[in-house]
């Protein structure tokens, strides 16, 4: 099952989308503020995020670059009504994983949910250290070298270790 964060200000919106993802066997929690997702995010592991762009205290652009401050490599979607080419390269030089125009199709968002949810759980690699830290990388885990000076897994590509 997945587990995913949706931050919508629209409350009505927020509540139709995550009672049918629900329905599809997705674990959703619901805000309405950046804050609120910060706050959430500290304290629950989540596969995925849903964001809007347009939000009461700032935008979803602030939460990626949060996120990225916080080295923290959680999949983005961002959603708007406002679909524009300048917000949509903004969000993708950012992180976004997707930015997708409003109204959506839920069978499509559903799809691309699962498919960026799926990659996520593949990055995961638990390293072969005695201290059993879980190392989270963006590259293919055959790009993996194992051997570091201090006794970790280390890839060839980015990584970010979890204690």
């Amino acid at each position: 099952m997945s587990f995913i964060l949706i931050l919508e200000d629209d409350i009505t919106f927020s509540l139709m989308l995550s009672t049918w993802l629900r329905k599809k066997n997705v674990q959703v929690n619901c805000v309405a503020t950046v804050i609120d997702a910060k706050q959430k995010i500290e304290t629950e592991r989540y596969d995925l995020i849903l964001s809007d762009l347009r939000l009461p205290d700032g935008d979803g652009i602030d939460l990626l670059r949060w996120l990225r401050m916080q080295n923290l490599s959680i999949p983005f979607i961002m959603m708007t009504s406002y679909a524009e080419i300048q917000t949509a390269v903004q969000s993708r030089k950012v992180g976004a994983s997707e930015y997708i125009a409003k109204p959506l199709n839920p069978e499509e968002l559903l799809r691309k949910i699962n498919e960026f949810v799926q990659k996520k759980r593949t990055r995961f690699l638990v390293a072969g250290s005695h201290r059993g830290e879980v190392c989270r990388h963006s590259a293919n885990v055959s790009a993996c070298t194992i051997g570091c000076a201090n006794g970790y897994v280390g890839l060839d590509y980015g990584f970010e270790w979890y204690g």
